[in-house]
């Protein structure tokens, strides 16, 4: 039991897992443990006794657009290029750690201004693996813009100069693409940096952010799925967040359509 509620508050406090993740964690890991019990693999169910930490109240301040920024000007001053454009990039792409740090060169297309996604780096015993799929088991295309594309030109600058560039090698990587970024080491990083600068977040709160940022900017579900390389219902459940003055709006778009409507339908006595 002590082993298992170590390792579900290592899911919270190092990794920074949302408390749905961590749930549904441990009911995997107890129904892996019950099948074991029902085998006489083992004699009982421990994860059945292990505690579940509260969810957080719902006064966390929020992560906002400014907070990027101040992530992304706390790394220049680290001489941190590499992790600096780690954390620019995952918002603009909105990719998991292991798909960001599974990036070459050649997956850049900078006529279309895209990346294709079509493997990522996944821990293991003995450090990351690599594989040649994604976690959904499908390659997909994420489109970064001009200034996605600017982002990178500016990085494969810094870094020819500094290092030289290997134009087949890894994207992110301190030696010019001979060995890529470590996924958990970007992730610590951030957690750190974000610790540090008292901000709200981890690595993957920049994933959370693109989605939500899609659905403000009026991308339509469909397509802000497809980029996150996730099914439309898991994006509206885990991604899209809203806030009291959206909601304002919405209703006072919806009402007008409504008075628009009844106006022109109501006879002249009850205008």
């Amino acid at each position: 039991v002590t082993n298992i509620n170590y390792y579900l508050a290592d899911l919270d406090e190092v990794k920074g897992l949302a408390p749905r993740t961590i749930k549904l964690d441990h009911a995997i890991l107890s129904a892996a443990l019950t099948h074991g019990v029902e085998t006489d693999w083992i004699k009982d169910n421990p994860a059945k006794r292990a505690k579940l930490k509260p969810a957080k109240g719902l006064n966390v301040e929020p992560f906002t657009t400014e907070h990027i920024g101040q992530l992304y000007q706390a790394a220049i001053p680290d001489e941190d290029i590499d992790m600096a454009t780690a954390i620019a990039l995952a918002a603009v792409t909105g990719c998991r750690r292991g798909e960001l740090a599974g990036l070459k060169w050649s997956d850049l297309d900078v006529d279309k201004a895209a990346l294709r996604i079509e493997r990522q780096w996944v821990p293991g015993e003995g450090g990351q693996h690599l594989t040649y799929e994604t976690k959904t088991g499908k390659a997909r295309t994420v489109y970064i813009g001009a200034d996605g594309v600017a982002l990178l030109e500016r990085y494969r600058s810094a870094k020819a100069l500094e290092v030289g560039h290997d134009p087949d090698g890894w994207l992110l990587s301190y030696n010019g693409g001979t060995t890529p970024l470590r996924a958990k080491s970007m992730t610590e990083y951030v957690g750190r940096l974000a610790k540090e600068l008292k901000i709200p977040a981890h690595l993957h709160t920049l994933r959370h952010w693109k989605q939500t940022e899609m659905n403000r900017q009026g991308v339509d579900l469909p397509t802000a799925a497809d980029q996150g390389g996730h099914s439309v219902g898991v994006m509206a459940e885990t991604y899209l967040h809203t806030s009291d003055d959206r909601a304002a709006v919405a209703g006072e778009l919806v009402a007008a359509v409504v008075e628009k409507v009844i106006q022109t339908t109501t006879s002249p006595d009850f205008k």
